[in-house]
């Protein structure tokens, strides 16, 4: 009986850690997605010569590919990347010219949630692979645990240079310079 209680207090000790671990690797997981998706968005505009997007993915449309309208910066329902052949500098929204080449939906275990998610809702790159847009940052942090720069937490922040270069920043980290 001893021994059962004392294994119980031990578990009941490390279930937080684990689920604190648990929470760290599925943003840091689903950060570095999206940074492949950046690199990829880029390396298919300059291997194609067409301008190729990355948008937020509009959770309003359900199932079908559509980029969320405005300038909501929310990325929880996902991602699309797409050839922009909207118009000559690419449109940033996703329409019946343009070619959907890959898309990520929300993740089934938490999603990403954040007070601040992101500053942009969509990264577009030229066909030279350069990014017109503003430097900008995204938020990934499941549901229910603290904000990047908190300095302890499961947030992850991916930090976009005007050039549209990625790098990933951990929880203590909240500016991206």
């Amino acid at each position: 009986m001893v021994s059962l209680a004392v294994l119980g207090v031990l578990t009941g000790l490390a279930a937080p850690s684990l689920g604190r671990t648990l929470a760290q690797q599925r943003a840091g997981a689903q950060a570095q997605a999206f940074m492949g998706g950046l690199r990829l968005a880029r390396a298919v505009a300059l291997q194609r010569g067409e301008p190729v997007t990355l948008c937020a993915r509009d959770p309003a449309v359900g199932q079908g590919p559509a980029c969320v309208p405005g300038h909501s910066a929310d990325w929880a329902a996902g991602w699309l990347i797409f050839v922009d052949r909207s118009s000559p500098g690419g449109s940033g929204a996703l329409g019946p010219d343009d070619q959907l080449l890959r898309q990520w939906g929300p993740d089934g275990a938490g999603a990403l949630t954040g007070a601040a998610p992101g500053t942009r809702s969509a990264f577009r790159f030229t066909a030279a692979g350069v990014s017109l847009d503003a430097a900008a940052h995204v938020d990934f942090a499941p549901r229910g645990t603290r904000p990047v720069g908190s300095g302890v937490g499961a947030a992850r922040r991916v930090c976009i240079s005007k050039q549209g270069r990625a790098r990933l920043l951990d929880a203590g980290q909240a500016a991206c310079d």
